[in-house]
């Protein structure tokens, strides 16, 4: 499962910046979307979207959602390996998840962990899965997935210390898969898996 899954994450080069990205179908047959962080999109005139073969394709944002920090992106072009979009609610709290991405937009890799805290909008106005996985500067965007593959949140961040200056560890946040269509069911196809 994590070797087809390798295959449904691209990288996304942005001016000096970028990040990962998780390839999904919508609803226009001659297109695919990507789902990524807003924060990635740093340049959108000059954004190339690089998959696992090499090639590149210009991206078009289709939708920006600041408040969850979510974008949708769109490449004109088809048969790419995409994930399905299921609606599950929050994973178990020790669920096991891999984290895919293209940190500090090198090569892509793979961490691996645990679903730590499940937030939910009372605690945070989003909801968003906690995960011991490594996240690095350029994950951001990328897939949280289970051990079948199963797509269950964007990457979004890491905490590295308190208000008050104390170090944390292996703290990181995706957004739930959930939210991201919830904030946009108009852009997506038949194929949601609920």
């Amino acid at each position: 499962m994590l070797a087809q899954a390798t295959k449904k994450v691209v990288k996304i080069l942005s001016g000096s910046s970028g990040g990962s990205g998780v390839l999904v179908s919508g609803n226009d047959p001659l297109t695919t979307f990507i789902i990524t962080n807003e924060h990635v999109i740093e340049n959108p005139s000059d954004m190339l979207i690089e998959i696992y073969n090499g090639n590149k394709y210009e991206g078009k944002i289709i939708f920006e959602d600041e408040e969850i920090d979510i974008a949708i992106i769109e490449i004109n072009t088809i048969g790419l390996e995409i994930f399905d979009i299921p609606l599950v609610g929050p994973p178990a709290v020790g669920l096991k998840v891999y984290a895919l991405g293209y940190p500090l937009n090198g090569n892509y890799s793979v961490t691996s962990g645990i679903v730590s805290a499940n937030l939910n909008e009372k605690d945070t106005g989003i909801q968003m899965v906690q995960t011991d996985a490594a996240l690095n500067p350029g994950n951001s965007g990328g897939a949280l997935i289970n051990r079948n593959g199963a797509l269950i949140g964007i990457n979004t961040s890491r905490k590295e210390k308190t208000e008050s200056g104390r170090i944390v560890t292996n703290m990181g946040y995706a957004t739930l898969i959930d939210e991201v269509y919830q904030k946009s069911p108009h852009l997506f196809d038949g194929d949601i898996e609920k």
